[in-house]
């Protein structure tokens, strides 16, 4: 779908993500395949080394998951998306990602609980500290932040309480760290 065109957000949530196909169907197809083959060595070891764009094995990227991130970053408006098989599995990636030995989360106290262990105890052993506050008063927050803040985690509306937590006053309080 061109991106130099004004289209609505129905016609966005109908095209995004499509990939261009030999066939021209109208839907991405499915590919259920674990393995792709390569052209010759040279084009697997191209692949393998990270110089050619391509697929090799489907944990690793797979073009029916691909039109799925490409079509949510195209409909918020990202640069790239991240399927992950799991809830757990895109909040342990961003933890992992954003986060180093010395870093401090500011966290929702009313949180997944697979989420609080994830901070509470693995993160713990990387050096990672949190601070589990109730983000649904913003005046928590606020006192909860330190210099080696990193993140402000929230889940909203809260698990298992329900509480609500003004998303644009954490982030305000988070970026003015």
């Amino acid at each position: 779908m061109s991106e130099n065109k004004n289209y609505s957000d129905a016609t966005k949530s109908v095209h995004a993500g499509m990939m261009e196909n030999e066939y021209l169907a109208v839907s991405n197809p499915i590919y259920q395949t674990s393995t792709f083959k390569f052209r010759n060595a040279d084009h697997g070891t191209a692949l393998f080394a990270g110089k050619e764009e391509g697929y090799i094995y489907t944990r690793m990227g797979n073009p029916t998951v691909k039109g799925l991130e490409d079509a949510v970053a195209q409909l918020e408006q990202g640069h790239k998306g991240l399927a992950c098989g799991s809830g757990m599995a895109a909040i342990h990636t961003v933890f992992a990602a954003s986060l180093k030995q010395g870093d401090h989360v500011v966290c929702s106290e009313a949180v997944y609980g697979p989420t609080n262990t994830l901070l509470a105890d693995m993160m713990s052993k990387f050096g990672v500290t949190t601070s589990f506050v109730d983000t649904s008063d913003l005046q928590e927050i606020k006192k909860a932040m330190r210099p080696e803040t990193k993140m402000v985690y929230v889940e909203t509306p809260g698990n298992p309480t329900l509480c609500v937590t003004d998303i644009a006053g954490a982030a305000e309080i988070a970026h003015a760290q």
